[in-house]
């Protein structure tokens, strides 16, 4: 277990703040979901909402052992499960190119490596069941794909774009 000398206050700071940035992009997916009649996954939502602030605040505290591990955790289910009761016509499994990327820059690839390596690998593996599934893998029923083309898909591009802008900068 790390202790909070071990880690900077700058990755303290990126832990935190990206976890309140993706709390303020779910917060958006869960009135969608809701606006659609996707109750189910509104409150699944609702509770990612929950882990992603508690992601922020346990990173405010110092303990990113914790803080990243609860957030990556989150994130890559909260994104299958988003895409599986969307399916294949939304394109939300792209925010997991985003997931795919980050614990390169949340872990230290010299002390911490094999968190590196297991959470770039865990959304690939979210990735391959939902694809092997026919994105039906949290849920059988699925929106129509003209409601999820027409309007998750751009929300859905909108999320990625904010998420790696952020991951950038």
């Amino acid at each position: 277990m790390h202790l909070m000398s071990d880690f900077s206050e700058t990755r303290i700071k990126l832990v935190s703040n990206l976890s309140f940035f993706t709390l303020i992009i779910t917060i958006i997916w869960y009135f969608v979901a809701r606006s659609i009649n996707l109750i189910a996954l509104s409150h699944c939502l609702g509770i990612t909402v929950i882990l992603f602030f508690l992601s922020a605040i346990i990173a405010k505290k110092g303990n990113l052992a914790i803080a990243r591990i609860l957030y990556l955790m989150a994130l890559s289910f909260s994104v299958s499960l988003t895409a599986s009761f969307i399916g294949r016509s939304g394109s939300v499994e792209f925010v997991l190119l985003f997931a795919i990327g980050l614990p390169f820059l949340l872990f230290s690839f010299r002390r911490e490596v094999i968190s590196v390596v297991f959470f770039a690998i865990l959304p690939c593996v979210f990735w391959i069941l939902l694809q092997l599934t026919d994105f039906k893998l949290f849920t059988k029923e699925q929106m129509n794909p003209e409601m999820a083309r027409d309007i998750i898909y751009p929300i859905s591009v909108i999320s990625t774009i904010a998420l790696a802008t952020f991951q950038l900068i």
